[in-house]
């Protein structure tokens, strides 16, 4: 079933604050020091037009304080430069990190806002360099970029894209080596299949955008475990089923996870975590 409401702020999503962080996330504010799992994420963790994300699941299943720190557009850098998230590291007993796209990350060629990963703040040189004369003026999001250098070069894109794997690999070993307690990596499809590891061609319409088994083995040795969810065709088929959003957001609202998808991966990391 599809909720459209006409007001998009009818799902309440309980903003809030810790600590320094100049980060939103989704409450509600946890305050127990019981022991705690933690989330980090994109806007599939955050549940976005979802009233119960897998992270709300988990902590009515498990009776266990749960912290949603997904982020809307996040990659991993603003994982790892925010103070708050930076003591979460060392205290959660659990934390479950949700293998995000290549784009959402500063590097060599251009760099993201500190909490907004999706969005461009400035190009370094050596993308001009590589893209000699391109005008990338109108161009602000990561993969807006993305898909205008690989329809400028497809050698240059390559170029960029092996770039943007190295550095996620790099990323994420770093921020899977701050965490004390459990890691667990969470990899989500929620497509029909996954990219041929050996294929070189873009699918920009495919999250994480451009991970592939290669990386995942190569950032394995650093978490307790890695998780892969391949969400159901039933899932799948049921676009934006038990989701709340506002007319205009129909599209976007078609291109995330659902409820029911979001209680699949809810149930994959319950069957994990019951075992521990």
């Amino acid at each position: 079933m599809t909720f459209v409401s006409l007001r998009p702020e009818s799902l309440d999503y309980a903003l809030c604050r810790y600590g320094t962080s100049k980060l939103l996330f989704r409450g509600p504010r946890q305050l127990s020091q019981d022991p705690y799992i933690a989330f980090l994420g994109g806007i599939e963790t955050y549940g976005r037009f979802v009233r119960s994300p897998f992270p709300s699941q988990i902590e009515e299943a498990l009776g266990r304080p749960c912290l949603n720190l997904g982020q809307v557009g996040a990659g991993v850098d603003v994982f790892l430069h925010d103070p708050f998230v930076a003591q979460v590291l060392k205290e959660a007993k659990v934390i479950v990190v949700q293998a995000m796209g290549v784009q959402g990350q500063s590097n060599a060629f251009y760099t993201v806002h500190p909490r907004r990963n999706d969005r461009i703040t400035a190009l370094r040189p050596a993308l001009h360099d590589l893209f000699d004369r391109a005008d990338f003026t109108d161009v602000h999001y990561t993969r807006h970029l993305l898909e205008s250098l690989c329809s400028l070069s497809s050698e240059g894109f390559t170029t960029v894209q092996a770039h943007l794997q190295a550095v996620w690999v790099k990323q994420m070993q770093s921020l899977l080596t701050q965490i004390a307690g459990v890691s667990i990596v969470l990899w989500i499809n929620n497509h029909a299949s996954r990219e041929s590891p050996a294929s070189e061609e873009p699918f920009f319409c495919r999250d994480p955008l451009f991970v592939r088994p290669g990386m995942i083995a190569k950032i394995a040795p650093y978490a307790t475990e890695v998780l892969q969810v391949d969400i159901s065709s039933a899932a799948r088929s049921a676009i934006a089923s038990g989701m709340i959003y506002g007319a205009a957001e129909e599209v976007e609202a078609a291109q995330l996870m659902n409820a029911q998808a979001h209680e699949e991966v809810a149930q994959a990391l319950l069957k994990y975590l019951k075992s521990m």
